[in-house]
């Protein structure tokens, strides 16, 4: 948390020590997340605990492995949010939940493709595939998760679906929910010349 100190004209930040005392690795907090063709994008910070002394990383990298399935899911989940925010839903259209919007097949060409997570919100990043199998890439705008001027119905729908895809993406960035690549079997007990 920051805030302008006007006497001293700072800007402050505060940090919950006794918060990261209990730290008991490195904490990754993820800043950006984006599918690529033949892998995956990501931003992250990496907070270290060192004897009370803390050590901040930002880490960019291109990962060329394919999540799996629970993460894309996961994705998947956003696209009503990115439908909505991006007010891509006629207005006639009733819905209830996100999960009818997810069903209905004006939701089939929408395709969510990363996220970007800051402490006071989130952006959706997708395309649509149009007619002629062209894309029209979408990003919302920034959605503050605290803002009590925005009508969105679905905002605790949306936190939780950004909170669950975001442990899910820290979860590939430490290795796990990536598809791993089957090695060939070798039979060595079967002669390579059998005469």
């Amino acid at each position: 948390m920051s805030y302008y100190d006007d006497e001293t004209q700072t800007n402050v930040i505060t940090i919950d020590v006794d918060k990261l005392r209990r730290l008991k690795g490195p904490s990754i907090t993820l800043e950006k997340f984006k599918l690529k063709k033949d892998g995956v994008e990501v931003t992250y910070t990496e907070t270290l605990n060192r004897d009370g002394n803390f050590f901040a990383t930002q880490t960019v990298k291109v990962m060329p492995f394919q999540p799996l399935e629970d993460l894309l899911t996961a994705m998947k989940k956003l696209v009503p949010h990115l439908m909505l925010l991006c007010e891509l839903v006629p207005d006639n259209l009733a819905i209830d939940t996100t999960a009818q919007l997810a069903v209905t097949s004006i939701a089939q060409p929408y395709t969510v493709t990363g996220i970007v997570v800051k402490d006071s919100g989130a952006t959706i990043i997708g395309r649509k595939t149009l007619a002629g199998k062209k894309i029209l890439n979408l990003t919302t705008p920034f959605y503050l998760w605290d803002d009590e001027t925005s009508n969105y119905g679905f905002s605790h729908t949306l936190m939780h679906d950004i909170t669950t895809l975001s442990e899910y993406c820290v979860a590939y960035i430490e290795g796990d929910y990536i598809y791993e690549q089957q090695q060939l079997g070798i039979d060595f007990d079967t002669p390579a010349n059998p005469e």
